[in-house]
């Protein structure tokens, strides 16, 4: 497992949390008894605590993890030995390995509906209504393309980005049309109904400028910037084999042992408002990560806003 999961998700570390994890796959009452997508609403500020959209996992969340089991004991000797050589990103892509999931597509078309269309919850089977009704979408830093695959049917069009060339020849691979690049100059503004952005935010070196750049890619006023971070934020940038991480460029000062709802508060204070992107909503959603030997799946504690950017 790359140390920077280990380091920081909920690990399996005894026998009864490998088997709570274990059982949490055998249904999905099972499973939404085990992933956590509540809050303490009571310590969440003011404005924000009448947008929280509580979330809870759905069929196709049992069905991700499920089409991934746990790696074998050969097949992470593998992947140390590639990380010998390149960098942890390059090597999960390069071997196919650790497949992440966040959202799926009913959540997603959940979270950008009209208030009024949440009245009676997530409708995995109406699904098929939202297809392509959301306009045109880029998904920043999409990984090995596993998530942008799952979304890409909500939009009439949809174009990824990547940094790490393995990641890039894995999303092509999915046929999605993807852009080689960490430098968003280069794409128009005003361009896009809906940003992407999951899980890059801690993982890049300026995220000050990242932030910058979907602000301004997305169509102002009416677009959207779906944004997950997982909370409290500790980034890990990496650069190089064997793990090796150096400091952001950009250190964006928030407190790496803030509870959840802490998190919260002070990123929408001191990153989000500042910024003039807008909370519509925001989510707790379980960030997960295909396991191994030690553990049948690992989690992160995600927070994903949907953001509206203001002039």
């Amino acid at each position: 497992m790359p140390k920077y999961w280990v380091n920081r998700s909920l690990q399996a570390n005894t026998s009864h949390e490998a088997l709570v994890r274990e059982y949490s796959l055998t249904s999905l009452d099972a499973l939404k008894s085990t992933l956590t997508y509540t809050c303490k609403l009571n310590t969440i500020g003011d404005k924000l605590r009448s947008k929280f959209i509580k979330l809870s996992a759905t069929n196709r969340t049992l069905e991700q993890l499920s089409c991934h089991p746990r790696h074998s004991i050969f097949a992470c000797w593998l992947r140390t030995m590639a990380g010998i050589f390149m960098s942890n990103t390059d090597a999960n892509a390069y071997l196919e390995m650790y497949h992440m999931h966040v959202v799926d597509r009913s959540q997603l078309a959940y979270l950008l509906g009209e208030p009024e269309a949440r009245a009676n919850g997530i409708n995995e089977q109406s699904i098929n209504s939202t297809l392509h009704s959301f306009g045109r979408a880029i998904d920043i830093g999409a990984g090995d393309g596993g998530v942008t695959l799952e979304l890409a049917p909500l939009f009439s069009e949809i174009v990824a980005t990547e940094a790490s060339q393995s990641c890039v020849d894995a999303i092509a691979r999915k046929g999605i049309e993807v852009v080689h690049t960490q430098d968003l100059n280069a794409f128009p503004s005003n361009r896009y109904d809906v940003v992407m952005c999951f899980n890059v935010l801690d993982r890049c070196s300026c995220p000050q400028d990242l932030i910058f750049d979907m602000h301004r890619l997305a169509v102002q006023e009416t677009g959207r910037i779906i944004l997950a971070v997982a909370l409290p934020f500790r980034p890990y940038v990496e650069c190089g084999p064997m793990g090796k991480k150096c400091p952001p460029e950009q250190d964006l000062k928030l407190n790496s042992r803030a509870s959840w709802e802490e998190a919260v508060n002070e990123f929408v204070e001191k990153i989000l408002t500042p910024n003039k992107l807008e909370v519509l909503s925001f989510s707790r959603v379980p960030y997960l990560c295909q396991g191994d030997v030690d553990s049948p799946y690992y989690v992160l504690d995600d927070a994903v806003f949907v953001l509206r950017p203001v002039i």
